[in-house]
C-alpha cells in the first residue's frame, strides 16, 4: 500500500496529521497523551457537568461515529455553507499548513470553488499575512477574507492547530469572536499561491 512502511506494516511513513512527525500508533498517529484518562475522571465530569453514567466514556476517536462517517468520505458538504454565507453568518475555515489529511491547499481550493453570492469578490482577494498579537505580531498565517467569509492557513501547525500553535489559535479565535473575521495584518503585502507553498 502506498505510504505504508515495510518496517511497520499498517502505519503510514509519516504522520498524516502533521507531516513533520512520525506516525507512532494506529489511529491519530500521535503518542498517547492520556487525555482520555483525565476526561473520564469523576472529578472532571462533575466539574464540567457531564453525566458519569456507566459505559458513557470519552474516546479520542470513537469507533462508532468514525465508522458511520466512513460513508461520507467521498461526499462534499461545503455547499451547505452557501445559504449561511448568503444570510451574512460569519464563517471561518482554517487549516494548519503541516496537515496532510485536511491540507490547507484543499481548503484553499474548496473555499474558492464554493458558489455563494460573494464568490467572485472572495476569489479576487489575495492571501495576506496574518500576525498573532500574543506572538509579538510574528507572522502566524496567511488569510483571505471577503465580507463574512474567511479562510486562514495557520503556519507551522498540523491537524491539531490549537495543540501545535496554541497562542496563534487563541488569537485567531479571539479575533473571530470579536470581529467576525480574521483581518490581514498588512494590507499591502500578499502571498501568492506558489509562494504560499514554501
Amino acid at each position: 500500500m502506498i505510504g505504508m512502511s515495510v518496517v511497520s506494516p499498517g502505519l503510514p511513513d509519516f504522520n498524516i496529521y502533521d507531516i513533520r512527525k512520525p506516525c507512532v500508533r494506529m489511529g491519530l498517529c500521535y503518542p498517547d497523551d492520556h487525555l482520555w484518562q483525565m476526561l473520564n475522571t469523576f472529578e472532571y465530569r462533575e466539574l464540567m457537568s457531564i453525566p458519569a453514567e456507566e459505559g458513557d466514556r470519552w474516546e479520542e476517536c470513537a469507533t462508532l461515529p468514525h465508522l458511520t462517517l466512513l460513508f461520507d468520505f467521498e461526499s462534499s458538504w461545503g455547499y451547505s455553507l452557501a445559504p449561511l454565507l448568503d444570510a451574512g453568518v460569519p464563517v471561518l475555515i482554517y487549516n494548519g499548513d503541516m496537515d496532510y489529511i485536511c491540507n490547507w491547499m484543499g481548503g484553499f481550493e474548496w473555499t474558492h470553488a464554493l458558489v455563494w453570492d460573494g464568490q467572485k469578490e472572495f476569489n479576487e482577494q489575495r492571501m495576506r499575512e496574518w500576525q498573532a498579537p500574543s506572538l509579538q505580531n510574528a507572522p502566524a498565517g496567511a488569510v483571505i477574507n471577503f465580507e463574512n467569509f474567511t479562510f486562514l492557513r495557520v503556519f507551522q501547525a498540523g491537524h491539531m492547530v490549537p495543540t501545535d500553535q496554541p497562542q496563534a489559535a487563541f488569537d485567531m479565535l479571539t479575533e473571530f469572536i470579536r470581529t467576525k473575521k480574521i483581518s490581514p495584518s498588512k494590507e499591502d503585502e500578499w502571498i501568492d499561491g506558489v509562494s504560499a507553498l514554501l
